[in-house]
């Protein structure tokens, strides 16, 4: 299934691809249609035409292997290319040379390339909050900001919020955005952004116009943060427990991966949140064995879902 998405994906683009979640067996028409047609393939399937091919493919791991390519197949047809090409069993990328700069004035030809090295020292923090609702909120609020303000934090996500409003956001310390709980007081989810302190040497604290709501729910949000010097993409949020079915972790997870596609690498991911996940037992260039206990449902999930978009975590606690 995630193969064909990414096929999907590739051939609409996720800016012109919505994907919405149809609960099975609930009498929606179209849903009970696609149910019989699938049932029908399934134990009819030398009744429907070109069926057979499909039957065999699911039962053939070499089959498998190469549907999970269809994507790289269809991009390498474009022209021009964008992607590496296949030399045997080797990847070739070539990286193309810095184009010519013209000097009319001097009528010259000349080749320029500009680097610049960036310090960055953020402090991040992340918590389950348990409410920021109710009379007592606003003095919780302040009180929390001030902890984190003098930890020097200048990125803090928070979890279970269960607010309905944000509070307080002409406050002198940090910038808010956030999704607010569900109709019954569950969830919610906010992230506060230094005003005070920078995220690189030499330069200003965030400002408000530099922060952008990509996609929220009450129980995630990404937000770009973009400054002159670095572009940020802050992933957070309350991941689904292992007391729920595999196929709500699996829908969180592949949500955010969805947004997280449309972005280039001149994006840095920081993830921040509760996954909800037991790692550690099992090691990668994602996790580590720090505080290791054995890797459950949700943690496979969270664990495919830090390799397929290149991050780490500093500890598995």
């Amino acid at each position: 299934m995630r193969s064909l998405v990414h096929i999907l994906e590739r051939r609409a683009t996720t800016a012109k691809m919505t994907w919405t979640h149809v609960k099975a067996h609930n009498h929606h028409p179209w849903n009970e249609v696609v149910d019989r047609l699938a049932k029908f393939a399934s134990t009819a399937g030398h009744a429907v035409p070109n069926c057979a091919p499909w039957i065999t493919w699911i039962r053939d791991a070499p089959m498998l292997t190469a549907l999970q390519w269809i994507w790289f197949y269809e991009r390498l047809r474009e022209q021009p290319y964008d992607a590496p090409q296949m030399q045997g069993n080797w990847l070739e990328h070539y990286i193309h040379p810095p184009q010519p700069v013209v000097d009319f004035e001097h009528n010259e030809i000349r080749f320029e390339a500009h680097y610049n090295t960036i310090e960055i020292d953020i402090t991040v923090a992340t918590v389950n909050v348990l409410t920021l609702d109710g009379g007592a909120a606003i003095t919780r609020q302040r009180v929390l900001q001030q902890q984190f303000h003098q930890k020097q934090c200048q990125i803090v996500a928070l979890q279970e919020t269960r607010h309905k409003h944000l509070r307080d956001k002409a406050n002198d310390l940090y910038h808010i955005i956030g999704h607010p709980a569900t109709a019954h007081g569950t969830d919610g989810v906010q992230l506060w952004i230094s005003k005070v302190y920078p995220l690189t040497y030499n330069a200003q604290p965030v400002i408000a116009k530099q922060i952008q709501i990509v996609d929220a729910s009450e129980t995630h949000l990404v937000a770009l943060i973009d400054t002159t010097a670095v572009r940020l993409l802050i992933v957070i949020g309350r991941a689904p427990h292992s007391g729920h079915e595999l196929a709500k972790s699996i829908a969180f997870w592949s949500r955010i991966s969805s947004i997280m596609r449309r972005f280039d690498d001149s994006w840095h991911v920081i993830f921040l949140g509760d996954a909800n996940a037991h790692l550690g037992h099992q090691t990668s260039t994602a996790v580590g064995p720090l505080a290791a206990v054995k890797e459950n449902q949700a943690g496979t999930t969270f664990h495919e879902w830090l390799l397929e978009h290149g991050l780490f975590l500093p500890s598995t606690f």
